[in-house]
């Protein structure tokens, strides 16, 4: 095994042979989640708009134990990011302060959906995370846990 930085300096165990989205699928399964939030900004995005905006995102949000957030390379257009936002709030007004998000950027495409179940919203985050993905897709990703 080997170390490997992918662009937002996170160092990922991977095997030159195998494909490591489960076990981060499954760590991040193991997680209690609220809410996936899904952001398509209306323009180009990098690497470095993702991480500005997401973690922009999660400072905005109150009361928040644990987020991750995702950006992976669009499927509509490989020039662009979009970004998924796992999210694990004590609020109860999660949902206003996202609306409140969307109220300010109103050109942006927000999805939000209450997570049923954290292994599979583990699963879907971590789609991209193995070696041929790192190179190929470009992820950029983080994880903010709340002390």
């Amino acid at each position: 095994m080997y170390l490997k930085k992918n662009e937002s300096n996170n160092t990922l165990p991977v095997e030159r042979t195998l494909n490591k989205s489960k076990d981060y699928g499954k760590w991040i399964g193991e997680m209690d989640w609220n809410y996936m939030v899904t952001i398509r900004k209306n323009y180009k995005t990098n690497s470095n708009v993702v991480r500005k905006v997401a973690n922009h995102f999660i400072q905005s949000l109150e009361s928040i134990e644990t987020a991750i957030y995702v950006g992976e390379k669009d499927s509509i257009d490989d020039n662009n990011y979009h970004i998924h936002i796992l999210i694990n709030s004590t609020s109860k007004d999660i949902m206003k302060d996202v609306i409140e998000y969307k109220k300010r950027n109103k050109a942006d495409t927000v999805f939000v959906e209450p997570i049923k179940d954290n292994y599979s919203a583990g699963m879907y985050v971590s789609k991209y995370f193995n070696i041929t993905s790192l190179v190929d897709r470009d992820i950029v990703w983080d994880f903010f846990k709340n002390n």
